[in-house]
């Protein structure tokens, strides 16, 4: 779920926003067919802080002169709507298989066999 956060904030999955820069050099970003940090509207923690360091969050020359806040409006545009499905749905659906799964699969058998009346049935 924290994938799915960085990548409708920062544009990029949670490892790439952790390592890209530090620990991996930058990949291509989403605009050239990639789901790196090198692009002008997807970033890298990394980038944030050189760019709270120096000002320079690594962004080209039109993207630069608009505010980071510009770079994340963009990305909640593309992938805010999947983000929060992701979020919201994804522990309904775990909670839903947990009740499903919980129930014994032997319990509609056994029920079956005492309807056609068998008692009981040994391995």
């Amino acid at each position: 779920m924290a994938s799915a956060v960085t990548k409708g904030v920062a544009g990029v999955p949670l490892l790439k926003f952790l390592t890209e820069g530090w620990l991996t050099d930058p990949t291509q970003g989403w605009g050239n067919g990639g789901t790196g940090s090198m692009n002008s509207w997807t970033f890298s923690m990394a980038e944030l802080i050189q760019g709270v360091a120096t000002g320079d969050f690594g962004q080209s020359s039109e993207w630069s002169a608009k505010p980071l806040s510009a770079s994340i409006k963009k990305n909640w545009g593309e992938y805010g709507a999947m983000s929060v499905a992701t979020v919201l749905l994804t522990p309904m659906a775990f909670r839903l298989g947990k009740q499903i799964l919980a129930k014994p699969i032997i319990r509609p058998a056994n029920r079956l066999l005492r309807s056609a009346g068998i008692k009981e049935v040994k391995l």
